[in-house]
């Protein structure tokens, strides 16, 4: 006879993974508005990653949480950024917001940095999260200059339409964990993140696809992108950090830098975030092929992380 526990939860994780699933997408379609400015949209689509992590690192499962922080951070400028230019290839026109394209390569060096000692202490979070602020002033600077410059769309999007895909997705992320939890729990522990990647990640990301796609098919690709560096950034600066804060209230600070992560993902991140410099100075148009190699990029990211999981 089933238990309570089992008709909710499955054997693997299957029925809170379709849930999520669902209602991500739920979230990903109505969340797709052509009225929001790149900041506010790329705050959107960060909104389930952020209830993930911060469910995961409740969870005392810091591992998890720091793991879903890079792999879709890396994900949504390799795969998002590569459909996105796969459908339009980047504008060529300069933009102001084409200046904060680089504010993801020094916070994925400072990561990398800080993973040198092994650990995340609050002196870490503390540097990220000044880091953040002095991004923020940035961004608003360019925002503001975009704004004069332009006449931004007229937002079409209610109040009661933003609650409603916050609440969507966050329960959606929230169940997706769940799930992914349920479905590593029989694998080794230093395989779990691999779950994560393969699973988890892409589903998070469900709503930065979808509006970065419907971006792309507007002709707007440049504003995708600068939504995707806004979830990095928002990942790096304000979410590790509480992270990293979370495990001081449960007593399991100072949290431990997972070795797979600062291997392959830090890295591949540096790498993906140096790749926008010329792009951001004009020097260098990303299109199509581009696209494909970006693609292929995070294919080949999923197989390293395979590998190192396999040898740690």
């Amino acid at each position: 006879m089933l238990s309570a526990n089992d008709l909710i939860w499955g054997d693997s994780g299957r029925i809170p993974l379709t849930i999520g699933a669902i209602l991500l997408g739920s979230a990903a379609l109505s969340g797709t508005f052509g009225g929001r400015s790149p900041g506010l949209r790329a705050l959107a689509c960060w909104i389930p990653i952020a209830a993930a992590a911060i469910a995961a690192a409740l969870l005392q499962r810091a591992d998890l949480a720091v793991s879903i922080i890079f792999c879709t951070s890396v994900a949504g400028l390799s795969l998002v950024q590569g459909c996105v230019l796969l459908i339009a290839p980047d504008d060529p026109t300069s933009t102001a917001f084409h200046r904060v394209w680089p504010f993801a390569l020094p916070v994925a060096l400072m990561t990398l940095l800080a993973g040198f000692a092994t650990k995340l202490n609050w002196t870490h979070a503390a540097i990220l999260l000044c880091e953040g602020g002095a991004l923020l002033l940035a961004w608003m600077q360019v925002s503001a200059e975009a704004q004069s410059a332009d006449h931004p769309r007229e937002d079409r999007s209610g109040a009661l339409n933003s609650l409603l895909w916050s609440g969507l997705a966050i329960l959606g992320s929230i169940a997706a964990l769940a799930g992914t939890l349920q479905v590593s729990s029989p694998l080794p522990y230093s395989a779990s993140s691999i779950v994560v990647l393969a699973i988890l990640g892409p589903l998070l990301l469900l709503p930065l696809l979808f509006t970065a796609s419907s971006l792309a098919y507007q002709h707007t690709p440049w504003e995708a992108t600068t939504a995707a560096v806004g979830v990095v950034l928002l990942n790096l600066c304000l979410l590790l950090p509480a992270v990293i804060l979370i495990g001081y209230c449960d007593g399991s600070a100072p949290l431990t830098y997972p070795l797979i992560t600062w291997r392959v993902d830090n890295v591949v991140l540096l790498l993906l975030s140096f790749i926008l410099l010329p792009a951001a100075l004009q020097r260098w148009r990303l299109g199509r092929a581009e696209g494909i190699t970006l693609i292929g990029f995070y294919i080949v990211y999923l197989l390293m992380e395979v590998v190192v999981a396999i040898r740690i």
